[in-house]
């Protein structure tokens, strides 16, 4: 007679726990990369060290994701970008209930990465107006200087 197959996923309840732990790894992954974008902007190329989270000592979490992005892990195109609101897997059950302080801190640093993502937006339009209004005071009347060496 056949010893029977070892259960190698455990149950659903375990399986279900592995599975949350794996989302929200990914999600503060994600989380910790854009505190670290806007805690240093020219990590991405976008600026300096101006912006609302360096100039607030937002602290930035974690290493540095390796291999593939964290944005990526967490359900981000190759650019970074979400495209769509983000969706729990399918087949994820419900959170634990051990797991729920992980998750509620998770969400406040969302909304407080969230709110200095809204004030670099504002930073960023009001450069951008100010770039305009120069733009728009300065006549161009042509070259300043004729390059005569080449």
């Amino acid at each position: 007679m056949a010893e029977p197959l070892p259960d190698l996923l455990g149950s659903y309840g375990e399986l279900n726990t592995v599975r949350w732990l794996a989302v929200l790894d990914a999600l503060e992954l994600a989380l910790d990369e854009a505190d670290r974008l806007l805690a240093d902007p020219s990590a991405a190329g976008l600026g300096g060290t101006g912006s609302p989270a360096a100039t607030r000592g937002v602290p930035v979490g974690g290493p540095a994701p390796t291999g593939a992005s964290a944005s990526v892990a967490a359900g981000a195109d190759a650019s970074g970008l979400r495209r769509d609101p983000w969706v729990p897997p399918p087949g994820l059950g419900p959170v634990p209930e051990y797991l729920g302080g992980r998750v509620q801190r998770l969400i406040t640093r969302q909304r407080a990465t969230a709110a200095l993502l809204e004030a670099a937006k504002g930073a960023t339009a009001r450069h951008l107006a100010a770039v305009h209004a120069v733009r728009a005071n300065t006549a161009v009347h042509g070259p300043a200087y004729i390059d005569v060496v080449g």
